[in-house]
């Protein structure tokens, strides 16, 4: 049989459990922090990722040379895109809404080849929960391809 314990030991036992269970639901909510703001970052990322495969999908389309193709039948992208490229960028900023920090939305248009045609979007999103531990905004990028295919 074991002995009673004195009041001083109860005091430290108490003393003891109190400071575990204020260092595990420590640990606790800062895992649930880090664990917020890694879903958060991860939604970011894939409308990021949304955002530039509907970019490419339409700068491929609106990138045609008309010209090319009344004169030959043949489709290629038009090198000279800045005019595709501003339509593309505004959609891209409609679709990204409130996602990223403001200002910090960029998009990026270039042909790669005569057939298919990049976009990187770019941007900031904060950290929602744990911003002062963090170095920073997190950086989130995306690449899609738009291609033209046409196939009988």
């Amino acid at each position: 049989m074991s002995q009673p314990l004195t009041p001083a030991q109860r005091r430290r036992s108490a003393i003891f459990n109190g400071l575990v269970g204020t260092i595990i639901i420590a640990i606790v909510i800062i895992l649930a922090a880090i664990t917020v703001d890694a879903s958060l970052a991860f939604m970011a990322e894939r409308s990021a990722a949304s955002i530039a495969s509907a970019a490419a999908n339409d700068a491929a389309s609106l990138a045609i040379d008309i010209d090319h193709f009344r004169e030959t039948g043949e489709y290629k992208i038009d090198p000279n895109i800045a005019e595709t490229a501003e339509v593309v960028a505004a959609s891209a900023r409609i679709q990204a809404g409130n996602m990223f920090i403001p200002g910090t939305l960029q998009v990026q248009v270039r042909v790669i080849d005569p057939t298919q045609i990049e976009v990187v979007v770019s941007g900031q999103v904060d950290r929602f929960i744990l911003p002062s531990f963090a170095s920073g905004p997190q950086n989130i990028s995306a690449r899609a391809i738009g291609a033209i295919d046409v196939t009988p």
